[in-house]
């Protein structure tokens, strides 16, 4: 399957190159990128981080940060999801959206002060040391 998302609709391709088709659209509030992982695409709706089924779309869980909106890009790291506020950084687990740690740095692209490293199309990251 291949996300992707355009006019705040979060869509998933069935098939190979030659041979594929629609498998399944959701139209929401979504912002920012889509991100993959494990069968899961991960996306900003709103307010909240929803998670769903790659195969079918289906909603697995959602979370809504205690404050502010979810923005910018969302990033992998190990079993977590990193989401990002105004005023905070959050990590969840990417299995249950349950909230593992919270960092005071927010904005966009707060990832620089967090022990990540990034430059056009590479993003590494080391272990919060907080």
């Amino acid at each position: 399957m291949d996300p992707a998302g355009a006019d705040n609709q979060v869509f998933a391709y069935i098939g190979g190159m030659l041979n594929r088709w629609m498998g399944w659209t959701r139209k929401a509030a979504f912002t920012g990128n889509v991100t993959v992982s494990d069968g899961v695409l991960y996306v900003l709706n709103g307010p909240q981080v929803e998670a769903h089924a790659e195969a079918d779309g289906s909603l697995l869980w959602t979370w809504v940060p205690p404050e502010g909106t979810p923005e910018g890009e969302t990033v992998l790291m190990y079993s977590l999801i990193l989401v990002s506020t105004f005023s905070n950084t959050y990590a969840l687990d990417l299995r249950v959206g349950m909230r593992v740690w919270k960092d005071p740095t927010g904005g966009a692209w707060p990832w620089t002060g967090m022990g990540f490293c990034s430059s056009p199309g590479a993003m590494g990251a080391l272990p919060p040391s907080r």
